[in-house]
């Protein structure tokens, strides 16, 4: 399963966790909100010259996960048993 996260206040971050209590982060942050580019799990995502995008790899997490203010993040509970 996996969960969008907004922590819109641009002051106080958010904890979060997943029932199983592992996850797999993706971490949306920005220097500004109004910036022209975003890192991915502190990376800064770039196209390559050839148009290629960016390796997207999340981050494998467990207990608490902190989103800092005004950022976006997509949890993926890597234990989740939703489908079953």
């Amino acid at each position: 399963m996996t969960y969008a996260v907004v922590n819109s206040s641009e002051t106080e971050a958010r904890s979060v966790a997943t029932p199983s209590g592992e996850a797999t982060l993706y971490l949306l942050t920005s220097d500004s909100l109004d910036s022209s580019s975003a890192s991915l799990n502190g990376e800064v995502l770039e196209v390559e010259s050839d148009g290629t995008l960016p390796e997207m790899a999340g981050r494998a997490v467990d207990g608490s996960i902190e989103i800092p203010p005004a950022t976006v993040a997509f949890v993926v509970d890597t234990d989740s048993h939703a489908c079953d």
